[in-house]
């Protein structure tokens, strides 16, 4: 294989690394650029040899250029076609620098196992590159440890929360369902389910060391909010598409944080989200398409739907997302509306001020 196919190669494993990345959340981060650039520096050296250094500016500016077209293609995603240039050049320049970092100790790495196979090198030279190569792999496995926990603290782990819970729920017709690492809070999540009631979940949590810290029984079981996750979870999936006045409009509701503490003692474990909704208060979210954007209009449509789903749903407040089709404007977001305005004789003021406050683009 030649140096430019190999080179393409490791283009490729780049491309790929950083466009997954890009859209990755921060263990895909992990992954992908702690794991992927140092191979890839590796295998450069393996293709220009003592002359790795030199060429090392062209991945440089693939990484860089790579970097900021995934930003770029993201940011447009995210932020609905809205560019900021300068935060978007800054965060490819960062990350290039980061990617770039890791890839020359990767082609290090490369070097001083190239160094180890030469006939020529004595053994207590082997010994002193293999020394440098553990002590430049060293960072990369602390990071990696940082962010993704290690199999042998999640083994044990595993074992000690199965101990944990034979011995404190062993009444419980329980299983573990997975473990996982909380970079954040430094912890291993085991993960315990039912396989017969929907609601008997709950999570012991161990050291770094593998160590049983706490369990979430309380908080989840005993506290309902296991129950509450799940219906909150159901409810949110369920959108309903209606046409009033000539527009289709799509229908949500949802359960705000604030009001989650309150409601969940009025709850019963494996309860149907049919029962749970007669005891909830919910917010309902309206979105439409319109070619004009006219607050009677919405107003009137905000009504309707209350009047259809206020006896079904306990509506605290109500959003109101309005989209145009024009391009000429970006919208607007008519966030918490009292369902009493809707009745009175100046909601369409009411409506209007609110209108004001919240439209896009201003």
């Amino acid at each position: 294989m030649s140096n430019k196919s190999k080179f393409i190669i490791i283009s490729s494993i780049i491309a790929i690394s950083i466009l997954s990345s890009s859209f990755a959340n921060s263990f895909g981060f992990a992954l992908n650029f702690l794991l992927t650039m140092p191979i890839v520096g590796i295998l450069f050296f393996n293709i220009y040899k003592e002359n790795s250094y030199k060429n090392s500016y062209k991945i440089f500016v693939l990484v860089l250029l790579l970097s900021l077209t995934a930003l770029m293609v993201n940011h447009l995603i995210t932020d609905i076609g809205q560019l900021e240039i300068a935060g978007i050049l800054s965060a490819s320049i960062m990350s290039t620098i980061i990617m770039f970092i890791l890839f020359i100790i990767g082609v290090l790495v490369g070097h001083l196992f190239y160094i180890i196979k030469k006939k020529e090198t004595t053994s207590v030279k082997k010994i002193v590159v293999a020394v440098l190569i553990v002590l430049l792999l060293i960072p990369i496995l602390f990071f990696l440890n940082a962010f993704l926990g290690n199999p042998i603290s999640k083994a044990i782990s595993n074992i000690n929360a199965d101990k944990y819970i034979e011995k404190n729920y062993s009444h419980l017709d329980i299983h573990r369902d997975k473990t996982f690492y909380n970079f954040k809070m430094s912890i291993y999540t085991v993960k315990y389910t039912s396989d017969k009631l929907m609601d008997l979940n709950f999570d012991v949590n161990c050291d770094v060391y593998g160590k049983v810290i706490d369990d979430t029984y309380e908080y989840d079981i005993k506290n309902k909010e296991s129950t509450l996750n799940r219906i909150t979870k159901e409810l949110r999936s369920k959108s309903i598409e209606e046409t009033i006045n000539g527009k289709e409009t799509i229908v949500s509701f949802y359960i705000e944080l604030e009001d989650k503490f309150p409601i969940a003692e009025k709850l019963e474990a494996e309860m149907s989200l049919k029962s749970a909704i007669k005891e909830l208060p919910v917010y309902m979210n309206i979105e439409y398409i319109t070619d004009k954007e006219n607050v009677e209009e919405m107003r009137d449509i905000v009504l309707k739907l209350h009047e259809k789903y206020k006896d079904e749903y306990i509506i605290k407040y109500i959003n109101l997302d309005v989209y145009p089709d024009n391009g000429k404007s970006k919208g607007s977001l008519i966030y918490g509306i009292n369902p009493k305005i809707l009745y009175e004789k100046n909601s369409v003021e009411q409506l209007k001020k609110l209108y004001e406050e919240n439209k896009l683009g201003k």
